[in-house]
């Protein structure tokens, strides 16, 4: 009894790895005959295959962006309206180089209004308490500063600027340099810009494009008119560096004539006169001169510039230094034609 429970089993299992050989047998003979099918069909043309495309970013590169510029923040805001404008394009400058640092709206305005001192810091404080809609982005907040701090006459405010301003003794760069910033705000075409620079430069630089011409465009005459300032520049640098001319070639002294019969003799000292009696004592000196003595004899009645007894001095020969040059006089004939 238990063989035949034990064989049961075992003949299941056999008829199973018959019918699964079976299968196998079938699934060959189907592959044969498909491969031995002719080759009649016309199978359609593929389709281009696409262009191959870059390899993507790996690494450090495909996961982080590009660096940032590092630049300062803009200057302080406390309401000059002569720098409103330079505040204002300094802040979207900042924005444009560092989009992923500054990448929303609320943020730009944050920035701004962190740069702001005094009465604008005051009254950006009172939009954010009022939570004003110019406050949503940077752009109408500027417009908002704008009414408060920008000019409203601009345009005529630069043409009077332009029409007052003149070179003086500044380079011409420095002159170009303001002629731009105010033509910059005002309409007007090339022709008025070029006559308004030519009447605002130097005496000397109108005298040199007399001279030379006029160009035609308004970039051509800035051009010619910084050539010519820089040459003047120079020139006088090397004027004032020049030496004189008397310092290379000095001067030689007229000739003086010499007599070798004239003979000179130094012109006695004081002390010498009395030579031939012995010098006073200071005591002697005093009591000579208390009772009116002369200083020279010792007698009274007279004094030592009219002393009797007193040798007179040598005759003065006049010294080379105290002779005059001679004098040379050319006389040039001259004939006149009747």
């Amino acid at each position: 009894m238990d063989r035949e429970e034990d064989a049961s089993p075992l003949t299941a299992l056999m008829q199973q790895i018959a019918a699964l050989a079976h299968a196998v047998r079938e699934l060959r003979a189907d592959y044969n005959e498909v491969q031995e099918q002719p080759q009649a069909i016309q199978y359609p043309a593929p389709p281009p295959a696409p262009m191959a495309s870059p390899p993507p970013l790996v690494g450090a590169a495909a996961s982080s962006p590009a660096p940032e510029p590092k630049i300062p923040l803009p200057d302080k805001f406390s309401g000059d309206r002569s720098t409103f404008r330079t505040f204002v394009n300094a802040c979207k400058l900042l924005f444009m180089l560092q989009p992923q640092t500054y990448s929303t709206e609320q943020v730009k305005v944050g920035v701004v209004m962190s740069l702001l001192r005094g009465q604008p810091q005051s009254w950006a404080f009172r939009l954010m308490e009022q939570q004003n809609a110019c406050l949503l982005t940077v752009d109408a907040f500027f417009q908002a500063m704008a009414v408060l701090y920008d000019d409203p006459h601009r345009v005529a405010t630069a043409e009077a600027a332009l029409r007052n301003l003149r070179q003086g003794a500044r380079p011409v760069e420095d002159f170009t340099m303001n002629f731009r910033k105010f033509a910059a705000d005002t309409d007007w075409n090339q022709a008025a810009f070029k006559h308004q620079f030519r009447l605002g430069l130097s005496a000397t630089l109108k005298d040199e494009l007399a001279r030379v011409g006029v160009p035609d465009s308004l970039e051509e005459l800035i051009q010619l008119s910084i050539q010519i300032d820089q040459r003047l520049r120079e020139r006088r640098l090397e004027k004032a560096s020049s030496f004189p001319a008397s310092w290379v070639l000095p001067k030689a002294s007229p000739p003086i004539r010499v007599d070798p019969e004239v003979t000179t003799s130094p012109e006695p000292e004081p002390m010498q006169l009395g030579s031939l009696r012995p010098s006073l004592s200071p005591e002697e000196r005093i009591r000579r001169r208390r009772l009116n003595l002369c200083l020279y004899c010792g007698l009274s009645g007279h004094l030592l510039s009219t002393c009797p007894t007193r040798p007179s001095p040598p005759r003065k020969v006049p010294s080379l230094s105290t002779i005059p040059a001679p004098r040379v006089f050319v006389f040039q004939k001259i004939s006149c034609v009747l």
